[in-house]
């Protein structure tokens, strides 16, 4: 009888690893064929940024955003260029050979949420979270574009992965990686630079033990400041100032602050920097100051209008999907545009409804994915809210919206329940 037992374990597992396979499989047919349907397209401004920037890095000129030139650059956290040193460095300058790395990495988050599904929920469902992260347009579309996006999605699930383990089985070396990997992260996008503070306090929140709390939340604190420390000494090398990981944040501040703009982005030649004097011109430190202080005028003069404009920003925040490349093609554009919102409007829905599941059934271990979509709202709702940046949380989004479509639709029934157990791993 319990070889018996251990036979049908085995041949499950067996069966499941082939299912995953097939899924990775599809993720990456799908996404090597859309980058063959936009090859050739030009590059963003970012994107050269990023271009020049590794360029830069591979010739040996140091990390400038100006071709080869070595003058040193501040406005730009260091992970994802190095990424694409490293890239060129074996490939060539090969905009391809980045796109199939990045679709690797958009497989691997999804298995990464695949897992955290796994861990969260008991496996229910877990199939079907891979194969819509795998598949979800946004992370396709980026996995073309030579942006961080991608590569801080695929970071940022990781972290929410070890914050879930953390969560239930606790221990330092789990605290130690865990901020190691925010640390890791937020040298690929400055967003979690105040993370380490949320998780300390969610700590505080979560653990019975304020003692126990409090010692793997410094930890946590503590591992992220070592990350990051390398580039913060750099920074301190470079230009005398004490830059945890880079400037430009004053300047977003500021977008946000605009309410006349309603806190949008309205184009690089629109900031006022432009009107510096010549001299002023290319100080970053110069220009810091100037943002911020201006971002605080523009709060005290309507503190009321500000306030309202961070609901606003919020609805920005997640107002649609960043999937701009698919609707190129031609009289497909409607349906595809029309597609693309109802998907993203749905995810928004049943996530809302996940969320709500998880708090009345206290599913604590669900908490961290819900801390990093608040956190990321939070950040991008006092910056501006340019869609995009939501996308880094999008598989956290997708786990709690899996979770909230199957419970809905298992109340109609044994017939629904029936169809769920086809996407289940159990």
């Amino acid at each position: 009888m319990a070889w018996g037992v251990k036979i049908t374990g085995i041949m499950k597992m067996k069966k499941e690893h082939q299912v995953l396979a097939a899924i990775i499989l599809i993720i990456l047919l799908v996404g090597f064929g859309y980058a063959f349907l936009i090859s050739g397209r030009e590059l963003w401004s970012d994107e050269s940024d990023f271009d020049n920037i590794a360029q830069n890095v591979v010739q040996g000129h140091g990390f400038s955003r100006i071709p080869n030139s070595s003058v040193p650059m501040i406005r730009r956290v260091p992970l994802y260029p190095l990424f694409l040193a490293l890239i060129y460095r074996s490939c060539g300058h090969s905009v391809g050979a980045v796109r199939v790395l990045q679709m690797f990495l958009v497989a691997s988050t999804a298995l990464i949420g695949y897992l955290t599904a796994r861990v969260i929920f008991k496996g229910k469902s877990s199939f079907l979270t891979l194969l819509l992260i795998g598949l979800w347009p946004p992370l396709i579309v980026f996995s073309t574009r030579i942006m961080s996006e991608i590569l801080n999605t695929f970071l940022l699930s990781l972290t929410t992965l070890c914050l879930v383990v953390l969560l239930r089985r606790r221990g330092m070396v789990l605290a130690f990686i865990s901020g190691l990997l925010i640390g890791i992260t937020t040298l690929c996008k400055a967003t979690t630079l105040l993370f380490p503070i949320f998780v300390f306090l969610f700590l505080i929140l979560m653990y019975r033990s304020k003692k126990e709390a409090l010692y793997y939340g410094l930890i946590v604190i503590l591992a992220a400041g070592i990350a990051i420390s390398p580039w913060t000494i750099r920074n301190y090398l470079h230009f005398k100032r004490f830059i945890p990981v880079q400037l430009g944040v004053s300047p977003a501040l500021w977008v946000g602050t605009d309410i006349s703009q309603g806190g949008r982005w309205q184009g690089e030649s629109k900031m006022p920097h432009h009107q510096f004097s010549k001299e002023l011109r290319g100080d970053h430190l110069y220009a810091e100051k100037f943002y911020f202080n201006e971002s605080i005028r523009n709060i005290k003069e309507n503190p009321a209008g500000y306030l309202i404009l961070l609901v606003k920003k919020v609805g920005g925040f997640w107002r649609r999907p960043s999937v701009g490349g698919v609707e190129r093609f031609g009289l497909k554009k409607i349906l595809i545009r029309g597609s693309n919102y109802l998907l993203h409007y749905l995810v928004i829905v049943f996530g809302i409804i996940g969320s709500i599941l998880v708090f009345k059934r206290k599913i604590l271990l669900a908490y961290p994915l819900i801390l990093i979509v608040f956190y990321y709202t939070v950040m991008y709702a006092l910056l501006f809210a340019e869609p995009r940046y939501h996308i880094p949380v999008l598989p956290g989004l997708l786990i709690l919206a899996v979770y909230g479509f199957s419970r809905t639709l298992a109340r109609f029934g044994p017939k629904y329940r029936r169809f769920l157990k086809y996407f289940s791993s159990e």
